[in-house]
């Protein structure tokens, strides 16, 4: 996994790489909702792109899995680099919050990080 700076400490590019996956995530905390998901995944695609779209940032997420054999490798990937980018970004240990506060009021907490 690679992660780079694009002059804002809100907003960075990880690229993950797997034998299943190829996941390239981009992140703008700081941006105006743009929105360019493209994972394989019909659903997935969609509820990723409910998350830019109602937290106000921008994502762009590009993934070319495995998806003829189980849309599982390219979901737990994606699901990964974006996580890896929140917790590096926002400096909070997104395991530990998902231990203890149910997903509604985490996305309402990311959400106010604007």
């Amino acid at each position: 996994m690679t992660t780079s700076a694009n002059g804002s400490a809100r907003r960075a590019k990880v690229v993950r790489e797997t034998k299943e996956s190829s996941v390239s995530v981009e992140i703008n905390l700081d941006g105006s909702g743009q929105i360019n998901v493209e994972t394989g995944v019909p659903f997935f695609d969609h509820m990723l792109s409910q998350l830019g779209k109602h937290s106000g940032f921008d994502l762009t997420v590009v993934t070319k899995g495995d998806v003829d054999v189980d849309s599982h490798h390219t979901v737990e990937d994606t699901s990964l680099a974006f996580g890896r980018h929140l917790e590096r970004r926002l400096a909070i240990n997104l395991e530990f919050v998902a231990s203890v506060m149910p997903w509604s009021r985490l996305m309402k907490f990311l959400s106010k990080q604007r």
